[in-house]
């Protein structure tokens, strides 16, 4: 597991210096292993004592992106391009750390191409917040001015066409622009979508001895058919893609900086309004803390988040009430988060909470460590004015390190494309590919219920971006299967060699994979014979139609342009059927087919690559 960093988590942080973890293991109770966690930690003074922030002379080296970003925007605010300009300095907050020179340079640049864009009340959000930072003294009364000005022109509700100077601040220089017609801003961004959280009627939870708990069909899944909808219980953006809304995700041209911590973004008042209401303010204070910890911050994170907005919503007795019946009920794994009607919840507190955290096959210094960033975390809680009595203690620190656990075997990362043109000899301009990379990490409950193959009959379907998460069969699956999704990038585990594959198993989700592909470890995906030389027919009455199939999907690849393959999926579907009923994998047609349907299935736009 890497941290937020990219570096290994060091789980030897607390152990290298109590020397204790393995008391935990003689400790019958999950409080009690808390309570003598946290014991431990104040009697060698490291549980945190105060929320006073180190001395910070609030100057910080200036990154050679920051100044990019940065000088990118100066350029274009004095070719009166706002909209962007008001991109680049958004990076430029992103980058410089909240209370530095940086992110208030940022910060009162932003503001005045607000101001230029008729945007005056966030304008004004950013003048106040910059008037709190470290602000160059020097220019203070360039700030006093601008917020009069912006002020004066937010209650007239109305734009005028007026000769007025602002001042744009440089690295070392001033800059100094006319105010022009403000730009409309577009409407965009995504829908807001009631949870939708659902299964097929034609699956069942089964339980078998190597896999646990996992999805069934009892009816035959045919290629393209929806087998479940979810939306994430909990999710947060990522640290090193903060501008995202922490609300509702959605990626704001001009991202709104909490008022009071300035770490976590929005996309507007009322998602940061909502947020608060959620729980941020509980975790607002101390979240500057919260990343210092050890282990993976984004992590750490969203399980404040988790915790807060449970809080926030039921209060301190009842959430404590809730999970201490849970920890002493006996439900049946197979019943786990599902009402009286037969319905999975996935919206609820304790679907979320119940899902498999393998705490008692964590290694004891696993468990130790969990239990120590937990400590930290409530003790900082407390710091910042919340009450736990003594006898919630115990229980809200427990329930903190099953959150913990949940999210660290269950969470999964929402990426997003980043398109980048490429000119290759020959061809047209139109050639292109697509990077993907994080936006955020989210907890789905229907979906954790899928176990993990590597060579899955189901795959998501839709934009990578968005938050529902629609799962589609991408391979026939005949009644009485397992349905299985990959828990990596699959184009990667296909090109992976199985014991690579079994590293990232075992060392990520504790897990021996037992699927086809590695218990017959099928070659890696370059090294599968091409062509119809290839083909082991399991039907010989179907040979010739087989055969007469295979070169007409070769003719398509030829033909068929990568834009197009979500035009022709029933073709797709119908051929991928004929090959599983007929011939024996692996087989590169059948593998190219599948990786055409997923293509086609995520709407990307980008060339498939078939060597």
């Amino acid at each position: 597991m890497a941290s937020g960093n990219g570096d290994p988590v060091n789980y030897a942080h607390y152990t290298d210096r109590l020397k204790k973890p393995d008391v935990l293991s003689e400790l019958k109770s999950a409080d009690n292993k808390f309570l003598f966690t946290r014991a431990l930690l104040a009697e060698h003074g490291m549980l945190p004592t105060t929320l006073d922030r180190p001395p910070d002379s609030g100057v910080r080296p200036v990154t050679e992106k920051w100044k990019t970003d940065f000088e990118h925007g100066l350029m274009l605010s004095v070719n009166q391009q706002y909209k962007e300009a008001a991109k680049q300095f958004s990076r430029s907050m992103v980058d410089g750390e909240p209370g530095t020179v940086n992110h208030s340079l940022a910060m009162i640049n932003r503001a005045i191409v607000l101001y230029h864009l008729g945007q005056f009340t966030r304008s004004l959000m950013d003048v106040r917040q910059a008037m709190g930072s470290k602000y160059p003294p020097e220019m203070g009364h360039v700030l006093y001015e601008f917020a009069g000005m912006a002020e004066s022109r937010r209650r007239r509700g109305q734009v005028q066409e007026l000769q007025v100077q602002g001042s744009c601040v440089g690295l070392g220089h001033f800059g100094r622009f006319g105010l022009g017609k403000p730009v409309s801003q577009p409407a965009g961004g995504w829908q807001k979508q009631e949870h939708s959280g659902a299964f097929s009627a034609f699956l069942e939870l089964k339980s078998s001895k190597n896999m646990g708990r996992g999805v069934y069909t009892t009816r035959d899944i045919n290629p393209g058919d929806v087998v479940a909808i979810d939306e994430p219980y909990i999710y947060g953006g990522l640290q090193l893609h903060n501008s995202c809304c922490r609300n509702c995700l959605k990626s704001p041209v001009v991202p709104i900086p909490c008022t009071k911590c300035s770490l976590v973004y929005y996309c507007s008042e009322n998602c940061l309004h909502k947020s608060m209401k959620d729980g941020h303010n509980l975790e607002c204070p101390i979240i500057f803390f919260i990343r210092s910890l050890p282990g993976i911050t984004d992590l750490n994170q969203l399980a404040l988040k988790w915790l807060s907005k449970e809080l926030s919503k039921m209060g301190l007795k009842k959430y404590c009430s809730l999970v201490d019946t849970f920890s002493k009920s006996k439900i049946d794994p197979k019943t786990r988060g599902f009402n009286e009607n037969g319905q999975y919840k996935s919206d609820n507190f304790l679907t979320a909470y119940s899902l498999d955290s393998c705490e008692e096959e964590m290694p004891i210094e696993v468990l130790f460590f969990f239990n120590c960033i937990a400590a930290e975390m409530l003790q900082y809680l407390m710091l910042s004015g919340f009450k736990i009595e003594e006898c919630y203690l115990g229980i809200v620190g427990t329930s903190l390190v099953r959150i913990l656990s949940v999210l660290d075997l269950n969470a999964r990362k929402i990426n997003i494309n980043a398109p980048n043109m490429v000119s290759l000899k020959g061809q047209s301009l139109q050639s292109y590919y697509y990077m993907t990379f994080p936006m955020a990490i989210a907890l789905y409950p229907s979906l954790a219920l899928f176990n993990h193959s590597c060579d899955p009959n189901i795959e998501r379907s839709g934009k990578l971006s968005t938050k529902t998460r629609v799962m589609k069969a991408i391979q026939p699956i005949p009644k009485g299967n397992q349905l299985f999704f990959s828990y990596g990038r699959l184009k990667l585990f296909d090109e992976m060699k199985n014991e690579e594959r079994q590293e990232i198993c075992r060392h990520n989700f504790k897990f021996e994979c037992c699927c086809q592909r590695c218990i017959e470890n099928w070659p890696q995906y370059h090294s599968i014979p091409n062509g119809l030389s290839a083909i082991n027919i399991l039907n010989p009455r179907m040979a010739d139609t087989v055969i007469k199939e295979c070169k007409r999907f070769e003719d398509f690849i030829e033909n068929v342009g990568y834009d197009e393959f979500h035009r022709h999926l029933d073709y797709l579907y119908g051929f991928i059927k004929l090959l599983f009923t007929n011939v024996k994998r692996p087989f590169r047609l059948y593998e190219n087919c599948l990786r055409i349907i997923i293509h086609a299935h995520t709407g990307l736009q980008h060339q498939i690559s078939f060597r």
